[in-house]
């Protein structure tokens, strides 16, 4: 070692160094060895590097890790996809992996036997991809703007699940948007504004906002959608591809319980199984407590629909089926939507909007999630009311009812006010009448 001026030790440089300049990277992998003849395999150098082994190379300090926020379940896959498919638009890079994204949620949602409810809503997996791919509507999915939109809720489904605003997404907004230009574009010509592409297009916007409890969102595009059936025809233009008929059952149903409005669309009976009946004289406690006559009938479903969930898990995962919900519990809140609010009296509103409220608890083990505030509040109005002009204490029936929706809503409610006061109704009501002696 030389000591330099100031002390420090100076380690001695090779003769090749240049002052300032970086240093050469030294070759330390694998070499290659050319021979003119075959007598210079044989020559002591050659067989001392042969022999020798290969000395590990050096970590790259200077590379660059990959932000692990920026790499997500859509990246590194559109290898997958099928080289040979067809897509109604051009597709990049991007676009095949997005593809991917919506693909693969098909696949693990149909081959999972068995998808906890927590899982379904905040990790891989989508009931609303599951549903459609398992009824055909995204495989008749042509128009370029309907196969925009569903990447555009890909990448929205994605986002969720980096735990990102969905509203926020750029790419989302971007491909959304290019999907409403397009059909934009095609609304003032008298063919193509009625086509069926046009319709699954608009299905596409209805099932993405219903997805992510869009309200307003939805209302514009059912306005849109209504319009268009009625230039068509009717909405029995449709009877000729069931998935879209299905389709429009469930956004329309969905929007009418989110929005607390009356469905657009007729119950489609041709497409549905029959919920097993219950004998109608059975002493049910719901039915004790209704005095409207139009609201008996969903009540009994509603009985059968319970029914059905106790018995059918012990033959099949009816929570994996990706079906079962849209079949059977659909058709029920169809049912009491149609029965209009303002037109009932306290009890039975109450009756009413308890019976929905309790259906939407039912979809959140499904994974289905839309937004119940209007529906409680509507629930604590009516409650208020029958509160203030019935004396419950001689009614067991209404009174019971009464205890199910304050626990009912006490667990469902997303706003703490209303959760509040459910809460400390249900302590006031037990107290009151003397359940808890």
């Amino acid at each position: 070692m030389e000591e330099s001026s100031d002390g420090a030790s100076r380690r001695p440089v090779s003769d090749d160094f240049e002052e300032g300049a970086p240093k050469a990277p030294q070759d330390r992998g694998f070499r290659f060895l050319n021979f003119l003849n075959f007598d210079d395999t044989k020559a002591k150098e050659t067989k001392n590097i042969a022999r020798s082994k290969p000395q590990a190379t050096q970590p790259h300090a200077n590379t660059a890790i990959p932000n692990p926020a920026l790499i997500g379940p859509d990246r590194f896959v559109a290898g997958r996809n099928n080289p040979f498919q067809n897509y109604p638009i051009r597709m990049n890079q991007r676009a095949l992996e997005i593809y991917d994204h919506t693909v693969r949620l098909f696949s693990a949602l149909q081959s999972t036997p068995s998808v906890d409810p927590d899982t379904v809503t905040k990790g891989p997996f989508c009931p609303m991809f599951k549903t459609m791919s398992r009824i055909g509507f995204y495989r008749s999915i042509t128009d370029p703007a309907g196969f925009l939109q569903i990447l555009s809720t890909s990448v929205s489904h994605m986002t969720m699940l980096r735990h990102q605003p969905v509203a926020e997404s750029p790419e989302a907004i971007a491909l959304s948007t290019q999907a409403i230009e397009s059909v934009n574009k095609r609304l003032g010509d008298p063919v193509l504004n009625m086509s069926d592409g046009i319709v699954a297009a608009i299905l596409t916007f209805c099932c993405h906002t219903t997805m992510f409890n869009d309200v307003p969102g939805s209302k514009t595009h059912m306005n849109g959608l209504e319009e268009i059936i009625r230039r068509r025809g009717g909405v029995g233009t449709l009877d000729s591809n069931p998935a879209m008929r299905m389709v429009l059952f469930w956004v329309d149903t969905n929007y009418a319980f989110m929005a607390n409005t009356v469905p657009r669309f007729p119950y489609p009976e041709d497409l549905y199984p029959a919920v097993p009946q219950r004998p109608g004289n059975d002493p049910l406690l719901l039915t004790e407590a209704c005095n409207q006559e139009d609201l008996l009938s969903p009540i009994y479903d509603l009985y059968s629909l319970n029914q059905l969930i106790i018995n059918e898990p012990k033959v099949r995962d009816i929570w994996a089926d990706g079906v079962f919900a849209w079949k059977y519990i659909v058709p029920v809140l169809h049912k009491l939507l149609l029965i209009k609010y303002e037109q009932l009296g306290p009890g039975s509103a109450a009756l009413r909007t308890g019976a929905m409220l309790y259906i939407a608890a039912i979809r959140r083990r499904f994974g289905v999630r839309f937004l119940t505030d209007i529906q409680t509040q509507k629930l604590r109005t009516s409650i208020m009311a029958l509160l203030q002009d019935a004396d419950l204490a001689g009614y067991d029936a209404a009174a019971a009812v009464l205890l199910w929706l304050f626990v009912l809503v006490s667990t469902l409610s997303d706003l703490r006010d209303d959760r509040n006061w459910f809460v400390s109704q249900t302590a006031q009501h037990i107290s009151t009448m003397g359940y808890g002696s």
